[in-house]
């Protein structure tokens, strides 16, 4: 086993050695190994993958190291390539390899503690509130990451690492960051020494340059892709690649950025993660050159021009005129350097609270997804302050969403007008779903069918298939965003494209209906003194104040002897406008959901119809029928669907709901009164 040469358990190897990895690092004992991590104890572990896990350990010298277990390692070859590049390399931005180790058929790789984590998990936890991750910070890992980058590629031979991704740049206690997990990496051969040629294509989708995986020809151009594409990630925050419906895979990233079509740098600036608050000039100058990364090979930027670029970024302060940031914010942020700030304190309970539900869709069979804007291709839903809320989707809800996102009428079918109810208790954040259809949904590969339920986790993809077919043809995912993203990012585009519909007011909600249903685009004032005979006016809207919402925008107007259909489709925009502060109630008012007729009460004679307007309240009643499967009331009696109810003046009709079983909330309230004169109105 070789001689024990300290304390601490170090021996330099013996013939049992793989091709003498001894002379180039120190051997640790198992013994040691297996005191360092309390016997590998769960407690210990930082992480685990396929191969194997990554645990905390001291060493009995007090030394405080990370030990990387490969219990299924297979052959050595990536073992002892990563031991030769860490051992041949010493860098401040590439991780510090201590030594390394084997018992039986597990090996072991013992390197230098990073306490920062790794960067996936920053950006992760940010978008999510749990902490915050500024420009400044990411700037300094994008040149970190550079630097220790462009040492490999600048020495003799060349070095390659081969899997770039922010999961692989793991940080200090400082902030610096440190490029790692070097089991992929090579060195370039002697007869082509700017380049590697390698029998097996490797790396994380997403991440990996095109060129690389058609030619297995791996060179500093295909390093800076890679790079390219993390550059991408710490400005947008968003993932290149996800897993999707039938094992296969969605480039996010690049359909938001499109690299190659002209307008990529506006669409990554459109698109920058607001909680990160990037200065204008900043932002557009690493987006600039990660676009040059990503792009063909010829005009790609070498890993020499690449660092000056990003290190004159995190030396220099923004100008004052060019320092705000993209995107609304809360506060100023120091402009001095990450590593001199403190990281910002951990969310309270309250600012993670939930505050927007996103379900941005990520697949759509025959539809360009790069070609619509945010608001588009997300159903944007914003948490009120309601205890209990839930809110349905489907086609009778979300109607425009939907046939834009499934052009086949075929397959349009299969999304129910009722599909998925999602529910939520303030101030929780925990969204749970449940499917309401027969059709059943795909959530993150696996079938949920109609009346069960399951927990909505941030990233979670929700799939809409045809039965019998194995591939989705719709998928969105779920994105849950917390009170303190919306307070330091704004809301998501499709939350506010959806504020600004529910509270559209440019005309009269009257008007709005007229035109709907054919009867012209005169406002109510002039409806009510020319032919309308009676109104019912909203008393009580649940959350609104009604005496900031004008007289013309709280009733619908009747008209003797004439059905008026009550409901969404036929008041476009009323409804949304009374429940602008309470919108979840608008899963209870149907398209079409009931009918009205006005008419004299039995036994009167002919009366002309400025005479109706001083009739008394006996003279006339209006009959009601329920086409809804929510029920009305009207003067206290439930209406269930397809009952008809009689109203005189004075009497009330009463829009109600009882979510997930809770108790009946009357949460729009109507009175009938006789349409006022022309004088009145």
């Amino acid at each position: 086993m070789g001689q024990d040469l300290s304390s601490n358990g170090l021996k330099r190897t013996d013939t049992r050695a793989p091709d003498d990895l001894g002379g180039l690092s120190l051997e640790y004992s198992f013994e040691t190994l297996q005191a360092a991590t309390d016997g590998f104890h769960d407690r210990r572990r930082l992480g685990s993958g396929a191969a194997g896990a990554v645990y905390r350990g001291c060493l009995r010298g007090g030394s405080d190291v990370a030990v990387k277990a490969l219990f299924n390692a297979g052959p050595m070859d990536g073992f002892e390539e990563e031991v030769r590049t860490l051992s041949r390399f010493r860098h401040p931005n590439l991780v510090t390899l201590m030594g390394w180790g084997q018992h039986e058929a597990a090996k072991y790789l013992v390197y230098e503690l990073l306490p920062g984590g790794d960067v996936i998990g920053r950006l992760l936890k940010c978008k999510r509130g749990e902490t915050g991750f500024d420009w400044q910070q990411r700037a300094r890992v994008g040149t970190d990451a550079a630097c220790g980058l462009s040492y490999m590629m600048n020495c003799e031979p060349k070095a390659f690492h081969r899997d770039i991704k922010p999961a692989n740049i793991l940080l200090d206690a400082n902030g610096t960051a440190k490029m790692a997990d070097f089991g992929l990496a090579g060195t370039a051969q002697e007869t082509s020494p700017g380049r590697l040629t390698v029998e097996q294509v490797a790396g994380t989708p997403g991440y990996a340059c095109p060129v690389y995986m058609q030619t297995k020809c791996v060179s500093e151009k295909s390093e800076v892709y890679s790079f390219g594409v993390v550059l991408l990630e710490l400005l947008l925050n968003e993932r290149p690649a996800i897993s999707i419906h039938g094992g296969k895979i969605a480039y996010p990233l690049r359909q938001i950025v499109d690299p190659g079509r002209e307008g990529a740098l506006g669409r990554a600036l459109d698109r920058l993660d607001a909680a990160a608050n990037w200065p204008v000039n900043t932002a557009s100058e690493v987006a600039s050159l990660a676009i040059q990364c990503v792009n063909g090979p010829e005009g790609r930027p070498l890993f020499d021009t690449i660092v000056p670029v990003l290190r004159n970024l995190c030396k220099s302060r923004p100008p004052g005129g060019s320092s705000s940031p993209l995107g609304p914010a809360v506060g100023q942020r120091m402009s001095a350097p990450a590593v001199h700030s403190r990281p910002p304190a951990p969310a309270s309970p309250e600012q993670r609270a939930l505050a927007e539900v996103v379900l941005e869709c990520i697949h759509a069979e025959g539809v360009d997804l790069a070609s619509l804007p945010p608001e588009q291709k997300s159903i944007g839903i914003a948490v009120g302050s309601s205890r209990h809320i839930s809110h349905v989707l489907g086609r009778q809800h979300q109607g425009d969403f939907f046939e834009r996102l499934v052009p086949k009428r075929e397959l349009l079918t299969c999304v129910s007008r009722s599909h998925v109810e999602l529910s939520w208790e303030a101030p929780s954040t925990t969204v749970s779903l449940k499917v309401i259809s027969p059709n059943g949904l795909i959530v993150d590969d696996s079938m949920v069918t109609d009346g069960c339920s399951a927990t909505v986790d941030f990233g979670m993809r929700l799939g809409f298939r045809m039965r019998g077919a194995k591939e989705s043809f719709l998928e969105l995912q779920a994105l849950l965003r917390s009170r303190a993203m919306v307070a330091s990012g704004g809301s998501h585009p499709a939350v506010r494209s959806a504020t600004r519909t529910s509270s559209r007011s440019s005309l009269p909600a009257q008007s709005r209906q007229s035109q709907s249903t054919g009867t012209g685009s005169k406002s109510i004032a002039s409806q009510s003194s020319g032919s309308s005979t009676a109104q019912l006016e909203c008393f009580h809207a649940s959350g609104t104040d009604l005496s900031r919402v004008g007289w013309h925008d709280r009733v619908i107007a009747l008209r003797l002897d004439r059905d008026t259909e009550i409901g969404r489709q036929h008041q476009q925009g009323f409804f949304e406008n009374l429940l602008n502060s309470e919108p979840q109630w608008m899963n209870f008012v149907s398209r079409s959901h009931c009918t009205a007729r006005l008419a004299r009460a039995q036994g009167d004679g002919p009366v002309k119809l400025e005479d109706l307007r001083e009739a008394s309240a006996s003279s006339m009643v209006l009959k009601i029928e329920n086409h809804s499967n929510n029920i009305i009331f009207v003067d206290d009696k439930a209406v269930p669907k397809g009952d008809v109810a009689t109203l005189h003046y004075g009497s009330r009709l009463e829009f109600a709901a009882a979510p997930a079983g809770k108790d009946v909330r009357r949460f729009l309230r109507f009175e009938l009164r006789p349409a006022p004169k022309k004088s009145e109105c």
